[in-house]
């Protein structure tokens, strides 16, 4: 399932094989069936900082810890 964000770009583009032709047909998924089953939602950085952060304080607190997902 492919998402776009709000200018309708694609957020992910998926991984296709190399010098093929491909035939696609993409159909809208209502927004009841979205809101039915919401994806939970993935952040990723951006290929250009990906592995270069450094982090330099407390990133816990940025976030109330419900955000976080940790096991209790």
């Amino acid at each position: 399932m492919l998402e776009t964000d709000m200018t309708g770009k694609l957020k992910r583009v998926p991984k296709l094989p190399p010098n093929k032709k491909l035939d696609a047909i993409f159909l809208v998924v209502s927004e009841e069936a979205v809101s039915a089953a919401p994806l939970p939602l993935r952040r990723v950085p951006h290929p250009d900082i990906a592995g270069k952060v450094i982090i330099k304080g407390d990133i816990m607190s940025s976030e109330p810890s419900s955000s976080w997902d940790l096991p209790e």
